[in-house]
C-alpha cells in the first residue's frame, strides 16, 4: 500500500498537470483570439476603406455624369470635323479643277498666276498628296486676300513653302500702268492638295460616325 505522502505527491502531481493543461488552453484560446482579433481588425479596416471609396464615388457621381457628358460631345464634335475633312477631298487629283478655282481667286484678288506645274504624288495610307508649285505676282494685300480665300475652299489644301519677293527693274514695268502705282510683289509657293478613294472615304466616316446614317 501506499503511504500517505506518496498519495499527497500524486495529488500534487495530478493538479500540478491539471494546472499545466488549463494554462496551455488558456495560452492557445488567448493566442487564438489575438489572432482572429488581428484578422478581424485588417478586415474591418479594408471594409472601411472600401465604403470609404464608394462613398467618394456616389457623392461625386454629378461630376462623373457631366465628365462622361462633355467627353461625349467633344468625341461627337472630333467625330463631325473628321467627316467633314473627308468631304473636302475628292475621288480624283483634279488639280485642273483646283486650278479654275484658284485662278478665279486671283482674279478677285488682282493676282496674276504665272506658273502652275503639278509636280510629285504621294501617298499617305488612306490619302493621297499632289504637289504643286505656283508662281504668281501682285499687290501685298491682293496676295494675302488670295492665300487667306485660297485656305477656305472647299478643297483641302495647304502651303508649305512661301517667298514673296519685290518686283523691280523690267518686272515692274512690264505691269500695266495702272497696277504699277501699287508695289507689285512675287510670289513662288509650294501647294499640296489632297484626295482620297471614295472606298477608304466611307469606311472611314462610317467608322467615325459608327455607322450613323
Amino acid at each position: 500500500m501506499k503511504s500517505s505522502s506518496d498519495r499527497k505527491q500524486l495529488k500534487l502531481i495530478d493538479f500540478g498537470i491539471h494546472i499545466a493543461s488549463l494554462v496551455i488552453v488558456v495560452v492557445s484560446v488567448a493566442g487564438s483570439y489575438r489572432l482572429g482579433y488581428s484578422d478581424l481588425q485588417q478586415q474591418k479596416q479594408a471594409l472601411n476603406s472600401e465604403r470609404k471609396m464608394l462613398q467618394d464615388v456616389f457623392e461625386s457621381r454629378e461630376e462623373i455624369a457631366e465628365e462622361h457628358r462633355i467627353a461625349q460631345e467633344e468625341l461627337q464634335l472630333q467625330q463631325q470635323k473628321l467627316v467633314d475633312l473627308l468631304k473636302r477631298m475628292p475621288e480624283q487629283p483634279k488639280e485642273f479643277d483646283f486650278l479654275a478655282q484658284i485662278t478665279g481667286l486671283a482674279r478677285t484678288s488682282n493676282i496674276r498666276i504665272q506658273d502652275y506645274h503639278p509636280q510629285q504624288l504621294t501617298s499617305g495610307g488612306e490619302y493621297r498628296e499632289l504637289k504643286i508649285k505656283l508662281n504668281a505676282h501682285g499687290s501685298y494685300v491682293g496676295l494675302c486676300t488670295f492665300l487667306d480665300e485660297m485656305h477656305q475652299l472647299q478643297r483641302l489644301n495647304r502651303v508649305s513653302q512661301l517667298t514673296i519677293t519685290p518686283m523691280k527693274g523690267n518686272r515692274q514695268s512690264n505691269i500695266e500702268e495702272a497696277e504699277a502705282e501699287i508695289p507689285q510683289y512675287m510670289v513662288s509657293m509650294q501647294l499640296h492638295i489632297y484626295y482620297m478613294p471614295v472606298k477608304n472615304t466611307d469606311r472611314i466616316a462610317e467608322n467615325q460616325t459608327g455607322g450613323r446614317g
